[in-house]
């Protein structure tokens, strides 16, 4: 999809690409497949595919992409604090939690607030 250092230069906003193909490429970037894409935004998957081909659509594709990680690293960062709170609150501080006590937990706190 190019190098890391035009990619990070990217600017949605200087794009030529249209506002049906920057949500597409957004939603390709958080997950979704093309057919997926192609579906939510109302276009036939073959444009999406022909999209692909172009590189300002892969930029914003790693662009999403890229966002998306991060938001997802801040909320699993924030779940891990959230659930060593909680059980330091309950079992007093200075306990040691084993790999499989934080997972658990984290999950605990995922179903509670509904993180997705």
């Amino acid at each position: 999809m190019g190098d890391s250092a035009s990619l990070t230069a990217w600017d949605s906003s200087a794009s030529s690409l249209s506002p049906v193909q920057l949500a597409a490429a957004e939603l390709i970037g958080r997950g979704k497949t093309r057919s997926e894409a192609a579906a939510l935004v109302g276009v036939d998957r073959t444009s999406v595919q022909r999209w692909v081909n172009n590189p300002e659509f892969q930029q914003a594709i790693a662009e999403a992409n890229r966002e998306w990680r991060a938001e997802f690293a801040a909320r699993a960062s924030r779940i891990v604090e959230l659930a060593l709170e909680h059980e330091e609150r309950n079992l007093g501080p200075g306990t040691q939690l084993s790999k499989d006590d934080i997972i658990r937990l984290a999950h605990e706190i995922v179903v509670r607030t509904q993180f997705s």
